[in-house]
């Protein structure tokens, strides 16, 4: 069997799985702050764990072995449908605007009055540090949740 200089022993290998359940963690402690203020220093640790987590699946993935690889594959697949699910309701939500100006144009031949947004949690879905958020903990889901059926 040849030398391969980065082959990691079960020390890393370890060491990678537990990072990522300790991110997922740490991003669940991050949407908790989006609504009740933590300290400071504790929002400073969990993004720092939650960008390293990310980092360790998109730029070291390939350093531990296929299986983690695979982990790594599923909670992307779950981020890109949850970013497909976020753009197409912002497509119908784009198209209900649309439609109720032209609408209202049309019928009385003038500006459409203000009207209420169409969901109720529209601020937070417009916040890109949300948005992040939620597609990080998608990817975190999507990993845990291919590692823990792999086990059952």
């Amino acid at each position: 069997m040849p030398y391969q200089p980065n082959t990691p022993d079960r020390y890393n290998r370890e060491q990678s799985f537990r990072y990522m359940f300790l991110s997922l963690g740490a991003n669940c402690v991050l949407i908790f702050d989006v609504f009740i203020a933590l300290p400071n220093i504790v929002r400073v640790l969990a993004m720092g764990s939650v960008v390293g987590g990310l980092l360790v699946a998109g730029l070291m993935a390939s350093r531990v072995d296929d299986y983690f690889r695979a982990l790594c594959y599923s909670g992307q697949q779950w981020t890109v449908s949850g970013i497909a699910a976020y753009l197409l309701f912002y497509l119908f939500n784009a198209g209900y605007d649309t439609g109720y100006g032209a609408g209202f144009a049309l019928g009385s031949e003038g500006m459409a009055p203000e009207r209420e947004p169409l969901i109720a949690l529209s601020p937070l879905l417009t916040d890109g540090y949300v948005v992040a958020l939620s597609f990080a903990m998608l990817f975190f889901l999507g990993f845990a949740y291919a590692s823990l059926r792999a086990r059952w």
